[in-house]
């Protein structure tokens, strides 16, 4: 049976590694499979206000205009360094509570079908005693929120993938699925991209969904790159 409110927690092995485009795809995934999902970023760095041109929330709701969300209403704490979020908002002479984060998840959830985006990698600080990767145990705990694991396609993506997924069992949590992103810069050529997934299949025991490739124009992306998440969802 077909999950009402399926919820994902978009979680990546670094920093620029795709989660936001990754979570763009997802959440027309989810649209064109007749849900309303609702986008959700706890805490962004990098940016004075969400409704900045790149911030995350700001780029997601550009190409869904189908969800009726304002970009503050879709971040949770936002800070201007681009650090660790732990230390961005120590800049600021702030804190991040994560509990005040997973009540509003909590809230979320209830009536949502969402998608949350992590900032950062699985280890990076994200308060004073919990890193990203504790979060996301306690959102798969609480609320049985999925995460995936969004990754480079390019080389040292077997050794970042599989020290995350060790990062999540150690944990207790498996991911629901694990999905490569190309870029423009560093395109992989696709004998690299097989090793890399054979690699990570063969040391983790789980089967990379697929790569989203390079988009020029996200008002119209491949639908490769929104159908791999059936994988995921099915």
């Amino acid at each position: 049976m077909t999950e009402p409110n399926p919820s994902y927690f978009v979680v990546g092995t670094d920093t620029d590694v795709g989660k936001t485009v990754a979570s763009l795809m997802l959440m027309r995934f989810l649209i064109k499979t007749g849900h309303s999902p609702y986008y959700w970023k706890p805490v962004q760095t990098g940016c004075l206000s969400p409704n900045e041109a790149g911030a995350d929330a700001s780029f997601v709701l550009k190409y869904c205009p189908e969800v009726q969300q304002t970009a503050a209403d879709a971040t949770g704490a936002c800070f201007n360094a681009p650090k660790a979020p732990f230390y961005a908002a120590r800049d600021e002479q702030s804190s991040i509570e994560v509990e005040d984060l997973l009540h509003k998840l909590a809230y979320l959830r209830k009536n949502n079908t969402l998608v949350v985006e992590a900032a950062g990698g699985l280890l990076v600080p994200f308060s004073r005693t919990h890193m990203l990767a504790d979060m996301v145990q306690l959102a798969v705990e609480r609320f049985g929120i999925k995460p995936i694991l969004v990754a480079r396609a390019g080389l040292g993506t077997i050794n970042h993938t599989l020290l995350s997924i060790e990062a999540l069992h150690h944990r207790g949590v498996q991911p629901a699925g694990i999905v490569f992103v190309n870029n423009k810069e560093h395109r992989t050529p696709q004998a690299m991209l097989q090793e890399n997934m054979e690699a990570i299949s063969t040391f983790s025991n789980y089967s990379v969904c697929g790569c989203i490739p390079h988009i020029e124009d996200f008002t119209c992306p491949p639908e490769e790159a929104i159908t791999l998440f059936e994988k995921i969802a099915g």
